[in-house]
């Protein structure tokens, strides 16, 4: 096997590999924190608050988690139906309204399910 095979070194490999260089006047950092910060911008943060620890949190019907959480989750700005479901527990449902950079505090308290 020959040498410039094993390293790559082949003219078809060598033409690919110059396609995917860095650009040196391209300044990569500043590109990814204008992207992530535009991404970030329009967003905001929920945080759960109950009386019970292990609830499922469903953001739009999609579990996000569960109580108490460690940290909020980032959503987008935006209007949100919210439901806490807990085995034993009613269910509570609401709404959150995310806004930018803000933290919503979502507060129910569940109660235990009535047995007959």
């Amino acid at each position: 096997m020959k040498e410039s095979a094993i390293v790559g070194g082949s003219p078809a490999i060598k033409r690919h590999l110059e396609f995917f260089e860095p650009n040196k006047d391209v300044d990569y950092a500043a590109t990814a924190r204008r992207v992530v910060g535009k991404l970030l911008s329009d967003s905001g943060y929920l945080d759960v608050s109950t009386n019970v620890e292990g609830v499922a949190i469903l953001v739009d019907g999609k579990n996000v988690g569960t109580t108490q959480l460690k940290k909020p989750n980032r959503l987008k700005a935006g209007f949100y139906p919210i439901r806490l479901e807990a085995k034993g527990y009613t269910p509570q449902e609401g709404e959150a309204e995310i806004e930018i950079e803000e933290t919503f505090v979502f507060k129910s308290p569940l109660k235990p399910l009535a047995y007959s």
